[in-house]
């Protein structure tokens, strides 16, 4: 497991130093968003341990590129429901749960979108099934802006400021924090549900 880490890492590192820097990140940034699942975080903070001190502006391009890949999920999710989704609604008699689903999604768009750009809960899962149930497209645009500019603005500047000492600290804890974070998505989707 150490192995494949280091390897990764080594990896990351690579591309942080190559040539093509940027283009890799925008890559990771945009397909991480709705399909792909490497996340450019580990690129983004090797390309500021490489000696760049322009924090802010790489952490725009990564923030951009996966704002620009939500919207592309967004409508990807509403193509499959338009295809596939509503065949499967009346196969399995699921129109009216979809309805109720719809509408709690809908009421809290921000709020779990929010959660899931900042999150390391898989972003891509909530892109998906924001297009295809159809969303406000504006709350889950203003979400994702808000998300992934904390997300990607509070890595770069870490590791500019405390360098390996905020990625040995993420590394230790990282699995506490994905647990933490769904046991907190669990429990807000629990007082979303017992509210009504």
């Amino acid at each position: 497991m150490i192995g494949k880490l280091t390897r990764g890492w080594e990896w990351f590192k690579g591309r942080a130093e190559g040539g093509h820097t940027k283009a890799w990140l925008v890559a990771l940034s945009f397909t991480e968003s709705f399909i792909f699942i490497i996340p450019p975080d580990p690129l983004l903070a090797a390309i500021i341990l490489a000696g760049s001190k322009r924090w802010h502006y790489y952490a725009a391009i990564t923030t951009i590129a996966s704002i620009a890949g939500a919207a592309v999920g967004y409508m990807i999710g509403v193509f499959f429901f338009e295809t596939f989704g509503v065949f499967l609604l009346n196969t399995y008699g699921l129109t009216d749960d979809f309805t109720v689903v719809q509408g709690y999604f809908n009421e809290n768009t921000f709020g779990v979108i929010l959660f899931s750009a900042i999150t390391p809960i898989p972003f891509k899962v909530f892109v998906l099934m924001a297009g295809f149930l159809k969303v406000n497209v504006i709350a889950f645009i203003a979400a994702s802006i808000i998300g992934r500019g904390v997300r990607y603005v509070a890595i770069a500047y870490l590791v500019h400021r405390f360098g390996e000492k905020a990625l040995t600290a993420a590394k230790r804890h990282s699995t506490l924090v994905t647990i933490l974070s769904f046991s907190l998505f669990v429990l807000y989707v629990l007082y979303i549900v017992l509210k009504k």
